[in-house]
């Protein structure tokens, strides 16, 4: 009994030893493993703030200055948008702010867009009533290096009018070409005056002004979009 038990225990282990004999073949591998992120791209305006001078009796209304539009993603606001009604001659609005790059990826500003309708006529500037100033109070060095134009202290004044102001065909150049990189940035101050014919204003900075032959028109409408576009660096012509 005993002696049947060991031999089949025996047969077992010669059975086991063969199996294991048989499949102790040599293996290698080769693997591929990989971590992708994608980068960010985007431009976008940063808080700001605004006031309206001259409306002694708070006739100007709307929804004011405000930033909407903002990506799904990360919520970047991409529109500064300005709502007034019952704007009059005499009354001005001062925004101060910034426009911010926050995309790894470089990007370059390809073109500027504008499109404008004074009661439904197309306008290829903004109107002569509508005195503009835009003054850089901040902006990277990166950018002034790129630009020596584009200096703290420069002001842009649109559009072209008798005060000889320069209009956005002469804006365009000085941004185009433009690569920004991650928190590049200009900060600004836009002074809107509301043109009234012959009257002497001073704007933000103290520069005195008078506008002769335009004037502000009653029951008018203005809509205006201006369109910052920007490519990825690699892009760009």
């Amino acid at each position: 009994m005993n002696t049947k038990i060991a031999a089949l225990f025996l047969l077992a282990l010669l059975s086991l030893g063969v199996t294991g004999f048989a499949s102790a073949w040599w293996t290698a591998e080769l693997k591929v493993t990989g971590t992708v992120t994608t980068g960010t791209f985007g431009m976008e305006w940063s808080p700001l703030t605004y006031t309206i001078t001259g409306d002694k009796k708070g006739i100007i209304t709307g929804k004011g200055v405000y930033l909407t539009d903002y990506t799904t993603d990360t919520l970047h606001p991409q529109t500064l948008a300005i709502d007034l009604h019952d704007v009059y001659p005499c009354t001005d609005l001062e925004i101060w702010g910034d426009i911010h790059y926050y995309g790894s990826v470089p990007g370059i500003i390809s073109s500027i867009d504008f499109v404008g309708l004074l009661d439904s006529t197309p306008l290829t500037d903004f109107p002569n009533w509508m005195f503009d100033e835009i003054k850089i109070t901040d902006i990277s060095p990166e950018l002034t290096t790129a630009n020596p134009h584009l200096t703290i202290g420069s002001i842009w004044k649109l559009p072209h009018t008798s005060l000889n102001e320069v209009g956005l065909t002469d804006i365009e150049p000085e941004l185009i070409g433009l690569q920004w990189h991650s928190s590049y940035h200009i900060y600004f101050e836009i002074y809107i005056h509301w043109v009234e014919n012959g009257m002497s204003f001073t704007d933000m900075w103290g520069t005195v002004w008078t506008c002769s032959g335009m004037e502000v028109p009653q029951g008018a409408t203005l809509e205006f979009t201006l369109t910052i576009n920007v490519v990825q660096y690699n892009n760009y012509p």
